[in-house]
């Protein structure tokens, strides 16, 4: 799986995560994860108040992607599996949109999945919008005046080390 903060296909593709997936992350923005559970994965975005306290006025987008049966795991319904952080990426400077974007690495360059990663078709400013491919999803929010954003990147392992969630945060400064 690919992870990015950005709709630019980087030119090379890091490498599996290891001792470089946080330098990764944190000087180009994107990360790739093996060991994803294979099956189907749904999406979604979510925007919420930055939970720190009850006065911050940071907003949170996040896009998540869940395997299919993850809420039939007992470990998820019990808590034992928890969302573990694998990198953050500060941008301390204005920005007008926020983006997160899935890929599953073997098909990226399927039809639907290289259609995505045209920029063209995300160059007219909105709101927010969605594209979603068998294979790929990408969210792009617009952003009120900030100071820039921070992005964490987590991910959800079963018991056997399968990755069965994953999320891209993306925290209004």
């Amino acid at each position: 799986m690919l992870l990015m903060r950005t709709l630019n296909l980087p030119s090379w593709l890091p490498p599996p995560p290891g001792t470089y997936l946080k330098l990764s992350i944190e000087q180009f923005g994107f990360c790739s994860l093996n060991k994803a559970r294979t099956g189907i994965w749904i999406s979604e975005h979510q925007v919420a108040r930055c939970h720190c306290s009850n006065t911050c006025p940071e907003l949170v987008h996040v896009l998540d992607a869940r395997h299919l049966e993850l809420f039939l795991e007992e470990g998820y319904k019990n808590g034992t599996w928890q969302y573990e952080e694998i990198g953050y990426d500060c941008i301390p400077v204005h920005r007008d949109i926020a983006v997160g974007a899935i890929f599953d690495l073997t098909r990226m360059w399927s039809p639907t999945s290289s259609q995505i990663l045209k920029a063209k078709s995300w160059a007219r400013p909105a709101p927010f919008k969605a594209k979603i491919g068998s294979h790929c999803v990408a969210v792009s929010v617009k952003l009120e005046e900030n100071n820039g954003i921070l992005v964490r990147y987590q991910v959800m392992k079963d018991d056997n080390g399968k990755v069965v969630s994953m999320r891209i945060s993306n925290y209004v400064i």
